[in-house]
């Protein structure tokens, strides 16, 4: 039996697979072990660490301005000689240079930054504002006898921790070894790097500079000793002030923008603290105080009325200023002021402070015993000036009391008062009688009607004081009838003199008394009266002609009016020389007025004849109009009009002509086209059939009058002339929209329509022209009007 084993199909495929597998495997390991060998070839290599001085540099070189300011700043915080400030930048280099294939791979690592040397400020380091922004550099790759590479970092900015950079060249060189020199690395500063340093710096300076304003703080908390009231609202102000610069100290956040919790040279946070807390613990103590302040300066004030009232009232008064509303104050106020003399003051502070209300039992007393004290003085005083019959003084005295007692609650009213007041006004009534019977007996009427009239409107406000009024209405009555009788006499006196105007107020003022006093009526007045007013009316009347003949027309209307109406109301109603007098004036308003009426017609055709010559017509129409109202108004003149009718009808076609232009205006206006259109052809049919260039009118063509309306009314009118088959009038017109850069698709119908007009006459007049060159010149060769050829063509084809 043979050992050989028949494999299937599958073996065999599988047999192949992992040859092929194991084959790409092997290819696979190879590129990858070349690609590593590659990448690892490393023909240089060189680490060494490195110090960059950073000092000041005279003159003024661009590169050497941002680290001089940094060493002169340092030198003035420290106080150093500028000379004498410097640091060193001190750094590993690492450069490395590989070869992959046919070019070699530069690699310079910057890693690892120290400073050393000035980098503190007192008591705090800076370096992490001393490192630079950016770094530059170059260097040369050489191999020896064969070949030099030169190669260049422009400035970039640098990490402290690792920079790295990366330069690719061709390699030519096969495996020769090269040598790296770096020529030249320098350290760059920026405005940024500037900028931080200066924070910094300047931080740290405010920083001991707030050692100083913390102990002007602890200094002035120390002065300020809280129960001293009197200084509280200048403590006020210093505490204030303290603790908006504690806010500010805090606000600069020195805590952690230097980390004092690490380095706190000078305690800052513990001063700090400590300050705020003290702050707040005089502050409250303050509060306090300021709460209570009134009662701190009335405290003051009682203890120094036995010794300096106007020391003690200031102190009331303070008092008052912190709270108005302070009652004790104003009670001790009130005392001070009842004790010198002043009770109206007194008066007003008690009622004052009784109508705050709310009171100590001390103030409750007080204001009680000042109360009966100052009710009694004000009785006391109304006596006396009633002992005197000074009743005008008795009753003041006497209502200030009932006033006061009123207001307190403490106080009841006096029957002594009212009984008081009652006698005070009989006595101020009976005065004022005594003097009207004095003066009446002295003739002086007018005076005495006065003071009677005064007693009688007292009594009429104090009825219940002064029940009975009787001798005031006699003796008014007794001064009014001797009024009537002096009157009268007086009046009849200026009468027989001619002195009407004088006379009739007199004799009016009579009758006035008559209808409202018991006096003994003359028979005579009414007829006394009627004969002063007649000559007073004809004077009216007469001058009512004068003010007429002088063109005064409202004023003689009102003097008419007033005679009238003195004429109905004295009773001359049946008077004939008086009503002839009237109308007489009358006429002549009326024929004045109508004089008036034709002048202004007259002045009103200068004006339209005015608007004529300026060719002005529809002006002048309206001119016309108005005198038309004018005269219709007043048909009562019976103005004759006819010249101004005529001068109308002369023009009449002219103001028609430009009636109808107005109308096609606004039918412009409204986009109603095709009534302008047709309104403005019927204006030109008008005017050639008047004739109306007499009138030194111009009218223009209907194509001259569309080229300056809108672009739809040219549309609108291009459309017609094509209708009317007028092609020249409807290409000038499209001409004109083309200039207005109209697009050519809002008028693609017109164009189209023209087109087959224009191929139409085009072909009358000759058949053989060739169309392409006619429609060409028709259109100058512009593509504007595209739609126009094509239309024309297609046309001319079809005929």
């Amino acid at each position: 039996m043979s050992s050989f084993r028949k494999t299937s199909n599958f073996d065999h495929i599988f047999i192949y697979s992992m040859k092929h597998t194991i084959t790409i495997f092997v290819i696979f390991l190879s590129i990858a072990s070349s690609a590593i060998k590659a990448q690892s070839d490393v023909i240089f290599e060189k680490s060494t660490r490195e110090n960059y001085i950073v000092s000041f540099q005279p003159g003024n070189r661009p590169e050497h301005q941002t680290t001089n300011i940094i060493i002169k700043e340092i030198a003035r915080i420290t106080n150093r000689n500028v000379m004498a400030v410097e640091y060193t930048i001190n750094y590993r280099q690492d450069i490395t240079i590989k070869r992959s294939g046919n070019k070699i791979f530069t690699t310079i690592i910057i890693k690892d930054i120290r400073l050393t040397g000035s980098t503190r400020i007192h008591a705090f380091d800076i370096t992490d504002v001393l490192l630079p922004e950016q770094v530059e550099f170059s260097g040369t790759i050489s191999f020896p006898r064969i070949k030099t590479y030169n190669i260049k970092q422009n400035p970039s900015r640098i990490s402290p921790v690792e920079t790295k950079f990366t330069f690719e060249n061709i390699d030519t060189t096969a495996n020769v070894r090269p040598n790296f020199v770096m020529d030249d690395l320098k350290f760059i500063y920026t405005p940024a790097n500037r900028r931080n340093f200066l924070e910094k710096a300047n931080l740290i300076e405010e920083y001991f500079y707030s050692d100083v304003r913390l102990n002007q703080i602890f200094a002035d908390l120390s002065i300020i000793y809280p129960q001293n009231y009197k200084r509280c609202f200048e403590y006020r102000q210093m505490i204030d002030a303290m603790g908006f610069a504690i806010s500010e100290l805090y606000q600069k956040d020195f805590p952690n923008r230097l980390d004092l919790y690490v380095n706190d040279p000078i305690s800052f946070m513990p001063k700090l603290a400590n300050a705020s807390s003290l702050l707040e613990q005089k502050a409250a103590e303050l509060d306090y105080v300021m709460l209570n302040l009134p009662i701190y300066y009335f405290n003051d004030g009682v203890r120094l009325i036995p010794v300096n009232t106007s020391e003690a009232r200031w102190h009331f008064e303070q008092a008052l200023q912190i709270d108005p509303n302070f009652a004790p104050a104003i009670a001790q106020i009130s005392r001070l002021e009842y004790n010198a003399g002043n009770t109206d003051n007194a008066i007003l502070g008690v009622k004052r402070a009784y109508s705050i209300g709310a009171f100590d039992n001390d103030t409750r007393n007080l204001l009680q015993q000042l109360s009966l004290s100052i009710d009694d003085r004000l009785i006391s005083d109304a006596v006396q000036f009633e002992s005197k019959k000074d009743y005008q003084n008795a009753l003041s005295a006497y209502l200030k009391a009932q006033d006061f007692c009123q207001s307190v609650p403490s106080l009841a009213c006096k029957d002594l008062i009212a009984r008081g007041i009652t006698l005070a006004r009989k006595g101020i009534y009976s005065d004022m009688m005594s003097n009207a019977n004095r003066l009446f007996r002295a003739g002086n009427l007018e005076t005495a009607e006065r003071s009677v009239r005064q007693a009688i409107e007292y009594h009429r406000n104090h009825k219940k004081d002064i029940p009975d009024a009787g001798d005031a209405f006699r003796l008014l009555n007794d001064i009014k009838s001797l009024q009537y009788t002096q009157n009268i006499e007086k009046g009849i006196s200026l009468l027989e003199n001619k002195m009407y105007s004088q006379a009739l107020p007199l004799f009016e003022a009579a009758k006035a008394i008559e209808d409202e006093f018991r006096v003994t009526k003359n028979e005579n007045l009414l007829s006394l009266i009627k004969e002063a007013k007649r000559p007073l009316i004809i004077q009216n009347l007469q001058q009512a002609i004068q003010q007429a003949k002088s063109n005064l027309l409202d004023q003689a209307r009102n003097t008419i009016q007033q005679a009238g109406n003195d004429i109905y109301s004295y009773g001359f109603i049946e008077d004939d020389e008086l009503r002839d007098l009237i109308n007489v004036a009358r006429l002549e308003v009326q024929s004045q007025h109508c004089i008036n009426i034709h002048n202004q017609i007259s002045f009103m055709l200068n004006g339209a004849n005015e608007s004529i010559s300026q060719l002005k017509f529809l002006e002048a129409e309206s001119i016309f109009k108005n005198a038309r109202d004018l005269k219709d108004k007043n048909a009562d003149c019976n103005i004759d009009f006819v010249y101004v009718e005529r001068r109308r009808a002369e023009v009449l076609p002219a103001i028609q002509y430009q009636q109808m232009l107005v109308t096609v205006e606004g039918n412009i206006q409204k986009a109603e086209y095709d009534k302008a259109v047709e309104l403005y052809n019927q204006a030109t049919n008008h005017f050639n059939h008047n004739g109306l260039s007499k009138f030194k009118l111009t009218h223009f063509s209907l194509l001259d009058f569309t080229l300056r309306q809108n672009n739809c009314f040219v549309l609108c009118v291009s459309s017609y002339f094509i209708a009317i088959e007028d092609a020249q009038s409807a290409l000038i017109l499209l001409n004109n929209l083309e200039q207005r850069k109209l697009s050519r698709r809002m008028m693609k119908a017109e164009q189209q329509s023209l087109g087959r007009l224009l191929a139409r006459l085009d072909y009358a007049k000759d058949p053989l022209i060739k169309p392409k060159a006619k429609v060409k010149e028709h259109t100058k060769g512009k593509y504007y009007y595209r739609y126009l050829r094509k239309a024309y063509l297609k046309e001319f084809k079809a005929q």
